[in-house]
């Protein structure tokens, strides 16, 4: 601590010899001091003007959400007459396409299970003639134009 002191005393010493440097010093202290508030008021300015963009931004965006719910709550209003009264009608008309849509659809999902079954035991009969090699050769084409006992029978009617 003393080597701190010693040359703190040494520096004080120096600028009462030199009054010279210590007025530059001065000028220099006073030089930055004026700068560093010429800084802060840019900063100030520029905060302001920032802080003014933005409320101006928030105020905008405010009148565009206003303008946005009052056109879609005035569409609303408009079609909501207009909705009461295609409800009765499409209601009958609705209830008459469901039961078609039902009816159609219960055809198609009982001929995919058809197919399915069908697939699944030509499936079936592939991997029995695979696994059984090649000595069961004869006994594969002795099953051609045979219907398998798990097969369901075809329907020559309704195709």
């Amino acid at each position: 601590m003393p080597d701190h002191v010693a040359g703190y005393q040494r520096m004080q010493e120096m600028a009462m010899a030199n009054p010279a440097r210590a007025g530059g010093d001065q000028e220099l202290s006073a030089a930055i001091e004026g700068r560093q508030a010429e800084m802060a008021e840019m900063q100030r300015i520029a905060e302001e003007r920032i802080k003014k963009q933005v409320e101006e931004w928030q105020a905008e965006q405010e009148k565009r959400w206003k303008r946005q719910t009052l056109s879609g709550f005035e569409q609303w209003q408009r079609a909501r007459p207009a909705a009461r009264n295609v409800g009765s009608a499409a209601g009958k008309r609705s209830s008459w396409s469901y039961q078609s849509i039902t009816g159609s659809s219960t055809v198609v999902w009982d001929g995919l299970e058809e197919i399915a079954k069908v697939s699944l035991a030509a499936a079936r009969q592939v991997v029995e003639t695979q696994q059984g090699g090649a000595g069961k050769g004869a006994d594969f084409q002795s099953h051609i134009g045979r219907r398998r006992p798990d097969c369901p029978p075809r329907n020559r009617e309704g195709e």
